[in-house]
């Protein structure tokens, strides 16, 4: 191999090579735009909420997400909501891996019931000699609202006692919604209430992204083509390549 040859084989390789670089450089300049951008996106979504024809509410929001939790806990953000959730997610920061999330949710039982009142105790006096002692009645009123909200009222004179016990289910989705042809999935966390009484008031999410799947590489090759002979010739190099499937 002459020089001119090995000179034109180097220069093909530090091209080769260079436009490599930067491709991946504003790739990944182009992916932290995106990101950014999606990132002040969702952390200003306003929360939906809503409720079925089953007494089931709802809520919905926009999941901030990121590469690297590292990114997501340099931001600033004015608002409680999202530097509360910034606390957990530095809490459990080590247990984030990809795809891994946190949720803050606060929720309202709201409860508006009337009922018969039961006199466990009536009106009576009890005499001592010529005096009489006055005892004021005690009265309960128990309830049970399909089984989500039940406890029992005891009230006298002096004092009323309020015992209450509340049950409450919850669904919790978090999954990657359509915005349109050619657009990205947007991710989204849902969360549904069974307790009809029970109302979502607050929702925030943070998801460390999924691995992307990856089409374009680049990596050694081997292969065999035709010369100008039409024979039968390998050659070995680098290659830029991109995938279409996969198997």
């Amino acid at each position: 191999m002459n020089k001119s040859t090995t000179f034109f084989i180097n220069t093909i390789i530090v091209l080769f090579l260079i436009i490599v670089a930067l491709f991946y450089f504003f790739r990944s300049e182009k992916n932290r735009r995106l990101e950014s951008e999606y990132l002040l996106s969702s952390s200003q979504d306003s929360l939906i909420v809503w409720k079925e024809k089953d007494s089931t509410n709802h809520a919905k929001i926009s999941v901030l997400e990121t590469d690297k939790t590292k990114t997501f806990l340099e931001l600033s953000f004015k608002d409680k909501e999202n530097q509360n959730l910034q606390k957990e997610v530095e809490k459990y920061k080590k247990k984030l891996s990809n795809g891994g999330s946190v949720s803050n949710i606060s929720t309202n039982t709201n409860i508006s019931t009337t009922g018969n009142t039961i006199i466990i105790e009536d009106t009576t006096y009890i005499y001592t000699g010529q005096d009489a002692v006055k005892i004021y009645p005690t009265y309960q009123y128990p309830f049970n609202l399909q089984g989500w909200v039940h406890g029992m009222v005891t009230s006298n004179r002096d004092s009323t006692n309020l015992n209450i016990r509340v049950r409450n289910e919850y669904t919790v989705v978090l999954g990657y919604e359509s915005q349109g042809l050619f657009k990205p999935k947007k991710p989204f966390a849902e969360v549904k209430s069974k307790n009809p009484y029970t109302e979502i008031d607050g929702l925030r999410t943070y998801q460390v992204s999924s691995p992307k799947e990856k089409r374009w590489g680049i990596g050694p090759y081997i292969g065999v083509g035709v010369n100008q002979s039409l024979q039968l010739q390998g050659s070995i190099g680098l290659s830029i390549q991109y995938s279409i499937f996969r198997f």
